[in-house]
């Protein structure tokens, strides 16, 4: 069963020196229940595809054609009111950067419930002894100390369990995980891979996982789709990509992974 649908996504970006196309004619499906990695150097359009599914585009972007079908629903089409709604309660969003992802200026327990609150309209007392579960269930002991805690006194690694509790707050249908392991160390990046593939498992997630890491996508992916300047260009399961890449781009990212002699 598919999930979400794009068909013909064009995204562009409107400056001073004219139109730049981020995302160029994509066309993906993700399936329910399964993990789509989208893959591609730095600029190829990754991030503005999976931003334009949740219509989070910089006031620079516009999205100029194509469909966004979730759940029989084009997200497109939707007004922000509704499209509020989706946003956070049924596709949540794991971002880039755990360093600057989240407010500093509030605790990581208040961040977490004001979405509670938000989409699952529950009381304080009743949202605060759900994010307290959700700490626990993310690695982050004991939950209703941390919760008290500000970002800046949590390392990396912890702050990505923040974001991660964050997109689970709200019994999400979709995550779209945008590079989640960016800027932490080989270590961190394993546990924190292995958790988003365990908490996917527990609570029947899909998943856009977004890397330029091949060797994650070998790992933790179902199928993979390969992003060139604004295009996809290969789209295949993730086993065959590697035995039998057939696109001269695809064999071009595989060729560059160091081997060992």
């Amino acid at each position: 069963m598919v999930l979400l649908k794009i068909e013909n996504l064009h995204t562009s970006f409107f400056t001073d020196c004219g139109q730049t196309k981020a995302v160029n004619g994509v066309s993906l499906s993700l399936e329910k229940g399964k993990t789509l990695g989208l893959v591609g150097e730095s600029g190829s359009g990754k991030t503005v595809t999976a931003l334009s599914i949740v219509r989070l585009l910089s006031p620079l972007a516009k999205i100029l054609e194509g469909k966004i079908i979730y759940k029989g629903k084009d997200l497109l089409l939707l007004p922000e009111e509704e499209m509020r709604k989706v946003r956070g309660g049924e596709i949540a969003f794991i971002f880039q950067e755990p360093m600057s992802a989240l407010n500093p200026v509030f605790t990581i327990g208040e961040q977490i419930i004001e979405a509670v609150k938000l989409h699952k309209k529950l009381k304080t007392n009743e949202a605060t002894k759900e994010v307290i579960s959700l700490l626990d269930k993310v690695g982050i002991h004991p939950g209703k100390e941390r919760m008290k805690d500000y970002p800046h006194l949590l390392s990396g690694g912890m702050r990505q369990r923040v974001l991660i509790a964050m997109a689970l707050a709200c019994s999400p249908s979709l995550i779209i995980a945008d590079e989640p392991t960016t800027a932490l160390d080989v270590t961190i990046q394993a546990e924190i891979l292995e958790l988003i593939d365990k908490l996917k498992v527990e609570n029947s997630l899909t998943m856009l996982l977004i890397t330029h890491d091949l060797g994650i996508v070998a790992e933790h992916v179902d199928n993979v789709a390969i992003m060139r300047k604004g295009e996809i260009v290969e789209y295949a399961p993730v086993k065959d990509l590697f035995s039998n890449p057939k696109h001269p781009y695809t064999k071009m990212l595989l060729d560059s992974i160091p081997k060992i002699k």
